[in-house]
């Protein structure tokens, strides 16, 4: 029984370090330097008198029907105007922003993520919102604590509202998880510490957000990836070549997996899963005397290049406002990033029997760590994934980090 729980509590662990750390090394976008200026300068923009179309494009094609209220409300309220909303999935979204983007049809207003915008910024495609909302007396102090402040680039100029924002937790099937022997108490109930699980103060940049330095040569790092290799070769994680081309949400839905870490945007998706009873549990207790989570959100950003400001701008802040977010916090999709909407979602998500205490408790307890936002996360992407396959495929010792870290520093001068 014993040695049951530390595997079930390895695996758990194994694949926080193993999310977490591939997360951080995403990003997207074209490459560059520096903090850029936005390129539309700061005049404030007049909001008073709106009217035509502009296109608003999104991923989650779960998301698009609250939108679509919300466009519905605001058109009703704002009379001559539409919003066209457009949903293309994660790959495609990227890809075809990027590309128009340099076609010059970009959408007017987008969802923007936090691993690109640096270099949006950089290239100057987005519009600082400082003035206008200055001027349209808006409160950037609404949002959960820190979420306004991640979209403030290095110039100190603002490029986004907050929509959402996601921690991570526990999944696990029920059937598997006790036939192994294992309650649901001692899930929620479960430590780790950095002698066998390497959870040992280690940090991706010198400063977050804007660091311009990585330490992925640290040994806290390399020992970190080196163990969680062991644990595929002990068979409590799947291979690399394993899992190619399937998302963790699928392999869980198909019952291969007792548990994984993953973020609250795939509650629904893993509570759905046909012939599977689903259960939610908190990130292992470290050796501060407290679990943690990365702490992500996203905002909605306006293109330089939209050919109707003032429509873009009361529409950027009405989907940032409580009466946007509360009729997406009903859909119970995602976690709205005012506070009374992430209430309205935990509320709507508690009626159909999904309690995501484990969840939010990170932002009660303040037991999160910010996603890394730094310029380049494009070309960083370009250097970490090719490294870090290597590494968990036994191609290469985790020693090898540290070249591919002098690498991605020297990208920064």
């Amino acid at each position: 029984m014993a040695n049951l729980r530390k595997k079930f509590s390895v695996l758990v662990v194994g694949a926080a370090a193993l999310s977490l750390t591939l997360t951080a090394c995403g990003g997207g976008g074209d490459s560059g330097s520096g903090g850029g200026g936005g390129g539309s300068g700061d005049d404030a923009i007049d909001t008073s008198n709106v009217s035509g179309e502009i296109d608003y494009w999104l991923w989650e094609s779960a998301q698009q029907p609250a939108y679509q209220k919300c466009a519905d409300k605001f058109q009703a309220a704002n009379p001559n105007t539409k919003i066209k909303i457009g949903q293309f999935a994660w790959d495609d979204y990227w890809n075809k922003l990027n590309n128009a983007f340099v076609a010059g049809d970009a959408p007017d207003v987008f969802t923007d993520h936090l691993a690109k915008y640096p270099e949006y910024i950089t290239n100057e495609q987005l519009v600082p919102l400082d003035a206008t909302l200055k001027k349209d007396g808006f409160n950037v102090d609404q949002y959960q604590p820190g979420l306004a402040d991640l979209w403030v680039g290095s110039d100190g100029k603002r490029y986004g509202l907050p929509k959402d924002f996601d921690t991570t937790a526990v999944f696990y099937n029920k059937k598997l998880v006790k036939d192994a022997g294992i309650s649901e108490d001692q899930l929620k109930a479960m430590t780790w510490n950095p002698k066998d699980t390497g959870s040992n103060g280690w940090t991706f940049t010198d400063k977050n957000p804007w660091g311009t330095h990585y330490n992925y040569d640290q040994p806290q790092f390399q020992e970190t990836i080196g163990w969680v290799r062991t644990l595929i070769d002990k068979g409590y994680m799947p291979s690399i070549p394993a899992v190619t081309g399937q998302s963790s949400s699928d392999i869980f839905a198909a019952g291969k997996y007792a548990m994984l870490v993953n973020g609250s945007w795939v509650t629904n998706a893993m509570f759905s899963a046909k012939g599977i009873e689903t259960g939610l549990a908190p990130t292992p207790v470290g050796p501060t005397g407290k679990n943690a989570s990365m702490y992500n959100g996203l905002a909605d950003s306006i293109w330089v290049g939209t050919d109707n400001k003032p429509l873009s701008a009361k529409w950027v802040e009405f989907l940032g406002s409580p009466e946007c977010q509360n009729i997406v916090g009903e859909a119970a999709v995602v976690f709205p990033a005012i506070p009374s909407g992430t209430k309205i979602a935990e509320a709507a998500w508690k009626a159909k029997g999904i309690d995501l205490e484990p969840f939010t408790s990170h932002l009660e307890n303040k037991t999160t760590f910010l996603f890394p936002i730094t310029d380049h996360a494009s070309q960083i992407e370009g250097i970490m994934q090719p490294a870090m396959d290597a590494v968990l495929t036994g191609q290469a010792d985790p020693s090898s980090f540290t070249e591919a870290n002098n690498q991605v520093n020297a990208l920064f001068g």
